[in-house]
């Protein structure tokens, strides 16, 4: 469970997502784990790579970073994110991807 005392911390404790939804002047950062079961395990310059838990086992995804933004919409169930980055654990790396 998120403990935002404990949790968010600078750099943060777990993997973060940052938002900004079509209207709105202000971004929203979340921990990813709040929006999926998985951790990013590398983030290069065209894929993130996520390692996801599924029934007993770990299986790693690899996305292009459009293909992370329309999950990441689906999520949402909003078409209209128009800023997108992530922030991985333990790091002060920002990585934009929208």
């Amino acid at each position: 469970m998120f403990d935002e005392a404990k949790d968010l911390l600078d750099p943060p404790k777990h993997d973060m997502l940052i938002v900004r939804f079509h209207g709105d002047d202000f971004d929203v950062v979340l921990p990813y784990c709040e929006v999926a079961n998985g951790k990013f395990t590398v983030i290069d310059t065209d894929n993130i790579h996520i390692s996801v838990a599924k029934e007993n086992k770990v299986e790693s995804v690899a996305m292009t970073y459009p293909s992370f933004t329309e999950v990441v919409e689906k999520t949402f169930d909003i078409k209209e994110i128009v800023s997108l980055a992530i922030q991985p654990a333990a790091s002060y790396d920002i990585f934009k991807i929208l």
